[in-house]
């Protein structure tokens, strides 16, 4: 407990050190845990976005699943505000419910899937700048993606004209993603695609909701299926 109370405090110097102010800490109790925890927190749009040791940011809302996922129950989080004047200034801002957490959650819409796909598709030819996305090859991401999702599998066969290709598949928790941070969550998941490399020119990209099994147990997954072929 003591490292994570250094690294919440020397995140929030730091940022505060970048000016940006107010920060938050967060005082978080387990449900029959001794030991607690703490974590740095900023707010964005009037939303806390918890910051705790690994990017991407996360939701408090979210917060409370992740924590779920690693085997915590969270009972209580008191949030202390922390403004930069002439002086450090910190005062107990809110307390907050283990129920109150996790009803201020953000459920991942259909919407939202297609939002995501394309911020991949364009942080991916950003970075790959040789890749063109070819909508031919359209069909063997979506039904890849239907496999991984709902287990209806069968072979693929590349559209006339390619020679050769490859299918990959990554798996990212919903809790994981929030409409502030997309960039974000776009760049990390593109960075998964490491196999995509010069011997491919054309992709495509498809995105949904599935499960899969994360650390402690399975959990709600945004499915992402990427085709390659040249």
């Amino acid at each position: 407990m003591v490292y994570v109370q250094d690294y919440t405090i020397l995140t929030a110097a730091l940022l505060l050190n970048l000016n940006i102010s107010p920060v938050y800490v967060l005082d978080i109790s387990y449900k029959n845990e001794l030991s607690g925890h703490a974590a740095a927190a900023v707010k964005i749009n009037g939303e806390l976005f918890v910051l705790d040791q690994h990017l991407p940011p996360i939701h408090i809302g979210a917060y409370y699943y992740v924590s779920l996922m690693n085997g915590h129950i969270i009972s209580n989080i008191t949030v202390y505000k922390v403004v930069k004047t002439d002086v450090v200034k910190v005062k107990v801002l809110e307390r907050y419910n283990g129920y109150q957490i996790k009803s201020m959650y953000r459920e991942i819409k259909d919407e939202d899937l297609e939002i995501i796909r394309k911020a991949i598709s364009d942080r991916f030819k950003t970075v790959k700048s040789w890749f063109i996305e070819e909508t031919k090859l359209k069909s063997i991401a979506e039904s890849e993606l239907e496999c991984k999702i709902g287990g209806n599998c069968f072979e693929h066969k590349l559209p006339h004209g390619f020679v050769r290709g490859i299918v990959v598949t990554t798996y990212k928790p919903v809790y994981y993603y929030h409409p502030i941070f997309l960039k974000k969550f776009a760049d990390m998941v593109a960075q998964e695609f490491r196999e995509a490399d010069k011997r491919y020119s054309c992709y495509y990209f498809a995105v949904g909701k599935g499960s899969y099994a994360f650390k402690l147990s399975i959990e709600p997954a945004i499915v992402v299926v990427g085709c390659f072929a040249t």
